[in-house]
Order: C-alpha cells, then sequence, then structure tokens
C-alpha cells in the first residue's frame, strides 16, 4: 500500500494555476505596453483601466497568497510618497497630469502585488518573457519599416503611426528588452540561434535609429552583463571565453552595418563623443537635483514640490521623497539582486538591469517597461520556488 503523507502538499499544488483567459488577458497587456502610447492617441487615455480589470482577473480565486517583505516595502514607498504631497506646497493637486500620475502609479504597484503574491509555473512566466521578446521584435522591425525624425530631428528616427511618435529615449528601451531575451536564449540556453541573432541585429539597428545615448549606454552596460555574468553548466574559463568570442564577433559585424547604414546624423550623434558634453542639459539638470537634495536630504521636497523635470529617475526620486523614502524603494531591488545571485538566476539581473539602466536618462517611475521588468523579475524567483523577503 502507498505510504500517506500528512500534512504535506505536493510541490505542484504550491503553484497558483492559470486559465486560458488570464493567461490571454496578460498577454494584451504586456504586448498594450510596447504600443501604449499609440493606441492612447488614438482611442484615448484609457489603457490604465486595463491594468484595473487584469488585476481584478487574476486576484479572483487565489488562495495560497503570501505577502513578503518587499510587498511591504513597495507598498511602503507609495504611502510615503503619496504622504509628501502634503509638504508639496508648489503641487497643482487638480491637475491631470498628477491625478494620472498619482493612478498610474497606484495602478502599477498594485499589478506588483497581484501577480507576486502567489507563486506561477514558470512555464506560465517563460510564456510572458517569450510574449515580451516577440512584442519588442515587433516594435523594433516596425520602427525599421516606418520610422520619421522625431519632431524634425533627422539625427533621431523613431516609429511612428498616424503622426504619433514615441520619446526616442522610451523607444530605446523597449527596443532593449528584445536585444536582452535574444541574448539570452543565444547564449545560456542555446534555443533558436539564428532566429535570434536577427531579432538582436533588428533591435540593435532599431536602438541606434533614435539617436538615443541613454540606450547605447544601456546597451553597453547589458553587454558587460551578458561577458560577466557565466552558466554554471560549463567550466568558467572555456563558457567566458566563448562568450567573449562571440559578443566580440557580433560587436563587429553590427559596427560595419551601422557604420554603413546608419544615417551620418544618427552615427555622429552617438559616436561622436565630443558631442556628449552636457547630455542634452542633463549635467545642468543633475546639479540642480543634487543641490535640492542637499537642501531637504532626509524628506524631499514632496511629489511634485519642485518646477524642472530631471531625466533621472533615481534623482527625481531622492528630491521627491528624500533619502527615507528611496531607500524603501533601492531596499526592493536589492533584495531582487540578492536573490538572484544566490540562486544564481542570470536571467533576472539581466531583465532588471535591461529595465532599470534606461531609467538613469529620463524619468521612468511611470513607464511600463520600467515596472514590467521588476514583476517579471519577482515572477521569475517565486516560479523557482526562490524565497525572497
Amino acid at each position: 500500500m502507498e505510504k500517506i503523507i500528512i500534512n504535506e502538499r505536493p510541490k505542484h499544488l504550491d503553484y497558483t494555476p492559470v486559465s486560458k483567459t488570464k493567461s490571454f488577458l496578460l498577454i494584451i497587456y504586456i504586448f498594450i505596453c510596447f504600443y501604449e502610447q499609440y493606441i492612447n492617441n488614438i482611442i484615448g487615455p484609457n489603457t490604465k483601466y486595463y491594468i484595473l480589470i487584469v488585476a481584478i482577473a487574476f486576484l479572483f480565486g487565489y488562495r495560497n497568497i503570501k505577502f513578503m517583505t518587499i510587498h511591504w516595502l513597495m507598498i511602503s514607498w507609495l504611502i510615503f510618497k503619496i504622504i509628501s504631497v502634503f509638504w508639496a506646497f508648489k503641487i497643482d493637486y487638480s491637475s491631470n497630469n498628477f491625478s494620472s500620475h498619482l493612478l498610474s502609479q497606484i495602478g502599477m504597484i498594485g499589478l506588483f502585488v497581484v501577480l507576486t503574491i502567489v507563486k506561477f509555473d514558470y512555464k506560465f512566466v517563460k510564456k510572458i518573457i517569450d510574449v515580451s521578446l516577440y512584442a519588442s521584435i515587433s516594435l523594433g522591425l516596425l520602427s525599421l519599416l516606418f520610422s520619421e525624425a522625431y519632431l524634425g530631428i533627422e539625427s533621431r528616427q523613431v516609429l511612428t503611426i498616424l503622426g504619433i511618435q514615441l520619446d526616442p529615449n522610451n523607444l530605446a528601451a523597449f527596443h532593449l528588452i528584445g536585444i536582452s531575451i535574444a541574448l539570452y536564449y543565444i547564449i545560456f540556453e542555446k534555443k533558436n540561434i539564428m532566429r535570434n541573432i536577427v531579432f538582436v541585429g533588428i533591435n540593435i539597428f532599431a536602438v541606434m535609429i533614435t539617436g538615443s545615448r541613454g540606450g547605447l549606454f544601456s546597451l553597453l552596460v547589458i553587454i558587460i552583463c551578458f561577458i560577466i555574468f557565466n552558466d554554471t553548466k560549463e567550466k568558467k574559463g572555456g563558457r567566458l571565453l566563448k562568450k567573449l568570442c562571440f559578443i566580440a564577433i557580433l560587436s563587429i559585424i553590427i559596427y560595419l552595418i551601422l557604420k554603413n547604414f546608419l544615417p551620418n546624423a544618427t552615427y555622429t550623434r552617438l559616436f561622436d563623443f565630443e558631442s556628449y558634453k552636457g547630455g542634452s542639459d542633463r549635467d545642468k539638470l543633475w546639479e540642480s537635483a543634487i543641490f535640492l537634495i542637499k537642501q531637504k536630504p532626509f524628506f524631499g521636497w514632496g511629489w511634485g514640490g519642485y518646477d524642472s523635470g530631471i531625466h533621472n529617475t533615481y534623482l527625481s526620486m531622492l528630491c521627491d521623497i528624500g533619502i527615507l523614502g528611496t531607500l524603501l524603494f533601492l531596499i526592493s531591488l536589492f533584495i531582487i539582486c540578492y536573490e538572484s545571485v544566490k540562486s544564481k538566476n542570470s536571467l533576472v539581473i539581466i531583465l532588471l538591469i535591461t529595465g532599470l539602466s534606461p531609467s538613469f536618462f529620463i524619468d521612468a517611475i511611470n513607464k511600463r517597461f520600467f515596472w514590467n521588468a521588476i514583476i517579471i523579475c519577482v515572477m521569475i524567483l517565486n516560479s523557482k520556488k526562490q524565497k525572497i523577503q
């Protein structure tokens, strides 16, 4: 007779089942994120309501809910930020800009909690990763075919649909997602190598034509990550040598393609490093931000308590909610990094860096690529049964 074990659940029951309807809703959400601005300019700013639909749909039927430290940190960060409006005397609470930012951040924290308080089977999480890859590549391919000068600037070409354009830095960030996932499949999983090489080429060229220096810098950071992280299945030295050779050959090929096919104005903008001085006045903006932070270092000026944009997510956060509020957010990121290194999960680190690197050059706290990177990374760790504290 088979032995009966009391009070021990089969491993597969630890995972929350996902119906085809819920899976379809989340897949549509991922695609919407890549094309959101184009969609909103056509049908109005209504995609935020779709996030609510997805969150409610997933919450329905949850049983094994577990709030972890990372959830409390993120919720505390949001509450701290909302409370900070009381010491931000300059803010216009009635403005559409403030209300849309408030709803956006509440929505993304809500979606983060909903999708990470349970464990999903890795097959489902991998489906979301693959959908992100295909959505990014579709955006890259369309960018190659239907790009126009951004606001008349010939050195910056962006996908233009019905006259609607996305900011070049934001567009580059979405292209980077496809590059990272495709490179991961090539280097670590050796999966569909030729197809993924084509994917990488398409999206790298798409990043370059945006003329985004932040995109170029983020791409270099991603490549460095692939060089550093090794697959534990092979010897470290041999694996590193193979990766270096592959990345070196791929880089040479891409450079030659860019040099011969990239518009001269764009090529000069990206590779004439003398023109980097000032970084579109980012040096002045960051200097002003540091001045503001020094004046109110611990609690900040309050959400919206100062006048100008900063083009750096973390400096903006320090200005808004100071060191105390910013630490709540940074500790959450540290937990993800710690758990991924502890579990030797290179994919998590790569996806997190891909989502966060562009945020050093733009205000990305309301951007889908920023939050989706965090959400998917925690979903991966949960699916791999890694304990996140």
